[in-house]
């Protein structure tokens, strides 16, 4: 919308399964020909390909296993593909192979990208596709004996963000001029306790504390992890997880989900930009306390309930109302995050020149809905 030139694009496909390296030449060509001119360079990383250094429990030797394994995995259980393409007149790209990492064997569970250094500013924008980790959140959250499920959900996904930070150190990267932003499905939940709702990554962004504790003896400079199009609740965000094959041509919130009301969800392709009914439409909705303690997912059902296996399928959703787990309640999953020095933050303002995150609803075989953000960065001396 502004006319202005794209200087970078970061594309991030988990659990992929297809080659995208046609795709990706032809989309270089029409940008090499459009006006204003567009990126002219491009470069693709996949974690399962890039991953011959992995060590595994700080065991070297058995990082070509690791490889292996995760190789033969891939054809079931897809990958982490990247692809950034960007102006060469004002970016150089460092060549770093060893931008990757793994949480587990599992090759979907992995991080992998590229770094690019403004020619001018020496800024480092340095950016992981990733699929974060479920298995440690699902316990978490099908516990009948965690009462304080978001405090133990939050220090899961500390530990997730922790070891993203503990790699990059590792590459020497994490100075006072780098922002490592980190974009794909992180795997964020939709917690109901007591009579709040609440999402685990927007929490665990706003406590200072826990991080100070992601942080803690680390090599790096005081900072922190934040989110490059923010939310001040969870009632604004929007939803993009766990949908069925059926395709719906709105846009939800959160907020209109927890509430049952979509008379002001979004058309397809608009972008999802917080507004004030949608944050009273989350504040509003409340369900009833349960004094079964076992009965773990019953705040959840009871919100299924209210909104009813007919909206549910009109909606997209593919959930049996009467046998669903805890871990497939819909969330806001696809995220962008960036973390920076707090010196660098004070100087940075993003802008949004489409107002936010645009939901894609005309993909099938998912049962995510992907997201695109357009966002322009300033820094000031």
């Amino acid at each position: 919308p502004d006319k202005e030139p794209v200087d970078a694009v970061f594309l991030v496909l988990t659990e992929s399964r297809i080659r995208i390296s046609k795709g990706v030449a032809a989309c270089l060509a029409r940008w090499r020909q459009s006006a204003p001119v567009g990126p002219d360079s491009i470069v693709m990383r996949n974690a399962v390909r890039d991953q011959v250094g992995w060590s595994c429990s700080g065991l070297p030797c058995l990082g070509g296993l690791v490889t292996c394994f995760s190789g033969m995995l891939t054809p079931w259980l897809g990958n982490v593909k990247t692809m950034t393409a960007y102006r060469s007149s004002r970016f150089q790209e460092e060549g770093r192979s060893d931008l990757v990492g793994n949480f587990t064997l599992n090759p979907e569970k992995a991080f992998v990208g590229t770094s690019l250094v403004d020619v001018d500013s020496k800024l480092r924008l340095c950016m992981l596709g990733t699929h974060f980790p479920m298995r440690s959140l699902t316990a978490v959250l099908e516990d009948p004996l965690e009462f304080d499920k978001l405090a133990a959900a939050k220090h899961e996904f500390a530990k997730t963000l922790r070891k993203v930070l503990i790699d990059a150190s590792r590459w020497g990267i994490m100075d006072a001029n780098t922002v490592l932003i980190v974009q794909g499905d992180l795997n964020s939940r939709t917690i109901l306790e007591g009579n709040s709702q609440l999402d685990v990554l927007l929490e665990l962004l706003g406590d200072r504390a826990a991080q100070e504790g992601i942080c803690r003896d680390l090599p790096i400079p005081v900072g922190s992890w934040h989110e490059i199009f923010s939310y001040q609740n969870v009632g604004q965000l929007p939803v993009t997880y766990k949908f069925g094959g059926a395709l719906h041509s709105f846009q939800l919130t959160l907020g209109q989900f927890l509430s049952n009301d979509n008379s002001a969800a979004n058309p397809t392709g608009a972008s999802v930009t917080p507004t004030n009914s949608q944050s009273a439409a989350a504040s509003s909705f409340a369900y009833s306390n349960f004094t079964n303690n076992n009965s773990v997912a019953s705040p959840y059902t009871e919100v299924m309930n209210n909104v009813g296996q007919d909206k549910l399928k009109e909606w997209g959703f593919k959930h049996d109302v009467s046998n669903f787990k805890v871990r497939h309640f819909p969330a806001s999953t696809d995220r962008i995050l960036y973390w920076a020095a707090d010196s660098l933050h004070r100087r940075m303002t993003w802008s949004f020149p489409r107002g936010g995150y645009e939901v894609l609803d005309g993909l099938k075989g998912t049962d995510h809905r992907p997201v695109v953000l357009e966002a322009k960065l300033e820094v000031s001396p």
